[in-house]
């Protein structure tokens, strides 16, 4: 069962959209990058405001970053609140990744396993779990 390589000719339309692709992958890795980099501009460019005032002068600076919330009868401020939802739906974000990663896995794995056998039955898999975990033996 020999596939039949056939000679292929590039054609200049072929070209035109291949070049008009990279340029398009090119620009938008550029804006994708761009906030990042502009916001580390930025911080930089502010940050010496608060140097220059400083500087030259005998200074206590305590920063203190928390999050402190009652449970009881007080309130919540707004910025735990925020933060508090927006670390559950991260934990529950990945929560589910994980789990639909192991079912794509269980999905796939009895098919690439016959495949390897079709290719050359002595080929040994990787030995990984159904999940795609590895196998407790190998620990």
């Amino acid at each position: 069962m020999t596939r039949q390589r056939t000679k292929t000719t590039v054609k200049p339309e072929d070209l035109k959209s291949y070049a008009l692709l990279q340029f398009a992958e090119g620009f938008t890795r550029f804006f994708s990058v761009l906030p990042k980099y502009a916001f580390l501009v930025f911080l930089v460019y502010h940050l010496r405001y608060a140097i220059k005032e400083l500087a030259g002068k005998e200074t206590l600076a305590l920063i203190k970053a928390g999050i402190s919330y009652d449970t009881g009868c007080g309130s919540v401020s707004w910025i735990s609140a925020v933060l508090l939802i927006i670390c559950i739906f991260g934990i529950g974000y990945g929560l589910i990744q994980r789990w639909m990663r192991s079912k794509q896995i269980q999905m796939y794995t009895a098919h690439v396993q016959q495949l390897e056998r079709l290719i050359d039955k002595k080929r040994s898999s990787s030995n990984l779990t159904s999940k795609g975990n590895t196998n407790p033996r190998d620990k």
